[in-house]
């Protein structure tokens, strides 16, 4: 009996301690994804711009629709042309966006900085500089206009 108190207080102890050891970074993104599950939000649009050292295709507003959680469209926002690039492809749902956040805090990006939509939880802004002393590798996201559907 004493050894399984014993074992139960070390487990709960080990637990506890992996949840205070999260970083501030990964306990935002956390509540985040708690918040937006929280909302149901299911039918979506959001216009995404992304700034890199990319082609002009690429750092073009884009408006996205997601109907129950799958995007249907995706069109450049000042244009209404169909975006033919795969590239949007990674950040097309929140879902997806909150996936590019964990990648930056699990290789250690050497900047990080997000904001999240206080009611909802969708990351509106997302600048990642992976490595400091490299040059026109960093990348941002920034959703610019978010619409709840039906």
């Amino acid at each position: 009996m004493r050894l399984s108190l014993l074992s139960l207080v070390i487990i709960v102890s080990l637990i506890a301690g992996c949840s205070l050891g999260k970083s501030p970074t990964q306990k935002e993104l956390d509540a985040a994804r708690i918040l937006w599950d929280s909302v149901l939000i299911e039918d979506y649009q959001f216009q995404l711009r992304v700034s890199c050292f990319c082609p002009q295709e690429i750092v073009q507003p884009v408006l996205i629709s997601v109907i129950d959680g799958v995007v249907t469209d995706r069109i450049y926002a000042e244009t209404g042309v169909s975006v033919l690039s795969d590239y949007f492809n990674r950040a097309d749902t929140v879902e997806k966006l909150f996936e590019i956040i964990q990648e930056a805090i699990d290789t250690q990006a050497d900047s990080l900085t997000v904001t999240y939509d206080k009611q909802t939880g969708y990351p509106s802004s997302i600048i990642i500089d992976q490595i400091a002393q490299a040059v026109d590798e960093e990348i941002a996201y920034f959703v610019e206009s978010f619409t709840i559907l039906k």
